[in-house]
């Protein structure tokens, strides 16, 4: 009798915690914002988003619209630095520092998407969120910690991870170097037909290929190094991921 009482009281209590509704969460938005800004044709551009994923596609005109979804609580809504002078554009996210007490979970979260000219040159700082780079024609710059990259370019390009896999595409012959690197991401290279690229690959972890190349293991460490060419007169394209693994195919 006493055991079907306690059973009583205790989903009495359980129905009625359940019944109770949870206390709705304090300072909590999520905010929309444009902005634009025009630029000269072939201005170089900077992007710093160290709080959430930026993601860029080419803009019809010389002009760069950008696109923000902002997520915050306990701490002042945050600000989209632009700084359009000297023939380059810098767009940075800043989070303004919480003044008084703060209690809770800090939320800082914030995602662009932005609309810039495929011949201006693009350098994009991330840290944790997605970098995606679609429709580029000139040099690319990216460094990313733990997020991972994507990206299709005509010119030279230039990425670095630490712990972010690299998903890349490559469509022309550059007239510069470009430089893949991931100390502990896999890198996977794509290349169309009239892309012409002299490859140099070094990593511990796996080659895959369905280019012809010769492959060594060199050092204490035996790194394989892998070289191959994916057309006649081929730009230098060097491959580094030290623990990852590496695959350099055509395009399907």
């Amino acid at each position: 009798m006493k055991l079907r009482n306690l059973l009583f009281v205790f989903g009495l209590t359980a129905v009625l915690s359940a019944a109770t509704p949870a206390e709705p969460t304090k300072n909590y938005q999520h905010v929309r914002d444009e902005h634009s800004a025009a630029i000269k044709a072939g201005t170089p551009v900077k992007v710093v988003n160290h709080y959430g994923d930026i993601r860029t596609r080419p803009a019809t005109a010389n002009t760069v619209e950008m696109v923000s979804h902002n997520q915050f609580q306990n701490t002042p809504k945050p600000q989209l630095n632009i700084v359009n002078e000297k023939d380059k554009l810098l767009i940075e996210v800043i989070f303004p520092e919480a003044k008084g007490d703060v209690t809770g979970k800090k939320i800082q979260r914030v995602d662009l998407t932005l609309f810039i000219p495929e011949n201006s040159p693009l350098t994009i700082h991330g840290k944790h969120g997605l970098v995606e780079v679609k429709g580029h024609a000139a040099r690319l710059e990216i460094e990313a910690d733990r997020g991972h990259v994507r990206f299709k370019n005509k010119a030279e390009t230039l990425v670095k991870t630490v712990q972010g896999d690299i998903k890349g595409n490559f469509k022309g012959k550059p007239a510069g170097k470009s430089h893949i690197e991931s100390i502990h991401g896999t890198i996977d290279l794509r290349f169309a037909d009239k892309a012409a690229y002299k490859v140099k690959a070094v990593t511990k972890g796996h080659i895959t290929s369905d280019y012809t190349m010769n492959v060594d293991w060199k050092g204490r460490e035996r790194l394989k190094h892998a070289e191959l060419e994916t057309g006649n007169a081929g730009a230098e394209l060097m491959v580094d991921s030290r623990h990852g693994n590496v695959m350099l195919l055509r395009e399907i």
